[in-house]
């Protein structure tokens, strides 16, 4: 909140303004809050374990990001190690399910890297991916541009789960 005085400004007589004061820039700083954190982490989180099914939950990763007028990539990796089987839970706070996820076996500066999941396979928000052996992943989230001129914010969350 920007306020602009014409003039000197006043001395507060009233005992009472300070407290308004205090009340309004509160109230701004909400708002702004709320407004920059449209992605409910906490909230994605706990609905997303709910389907690691026998896997223990380990960790999670939020990525989040704003839609421009241009496409965008977003890359994470995910190492996995021997003598565990591993359950990677990917959801987006996005509800149109425009946000892509896929994992590559390289990361994307190498030529001959080889897709190992595309989430165009399955639909809505949600996607699970299973390692199929040890080593270094490279995850991929692809942000289609923004569908109008509101700014619009988003978030994908990546749920680690494991077996051991």
């Amino acid at each position: 909140m920007l306020v602009l005085f014409a003039g000197k400004p006043k001395i507060a007589t009233n005992k009472k303004q300070p407290l308004r004061l205090f009340f309004a820039f509160g109230l701004s700083v909400f708002i702004c809050i709320n407004y920059y954190g449209q992605c409910k982490s906490k909230a994605l989180v706990n609905n997303c374990k709910l389907n690691l099914g026998q896997y223990l939950y380990d960790s999670f990763e939020q990525c989040k990001f704003e839609y421009t007028d241009k496409p965008q990539t977003l890359q994470v990796q995910f190492m996995t190690y021997k003598a565990s089987s591993y359950k990677v839970l990917f959801c987006t706070g996005d509800e149109d399910g425009t946000v892509q996820v896929n994992i590559y076996d390289k990361d994307i500066r190498v030529r001959n890297r080889k897709k190992v999941y595309d989430s165009k396979q399955s639909s809505g928000c949600f996607w699970s991916f299973q390692p199929p052996h040890t080593g270094t992943y490279f995850i991929e989230y692809s942000i289609p541009p923004a569908s109008d001129t509101k700014r619009k914010r988003g978030c994908v969350v990546m749920i680690v789960g494991y077996q051991p």
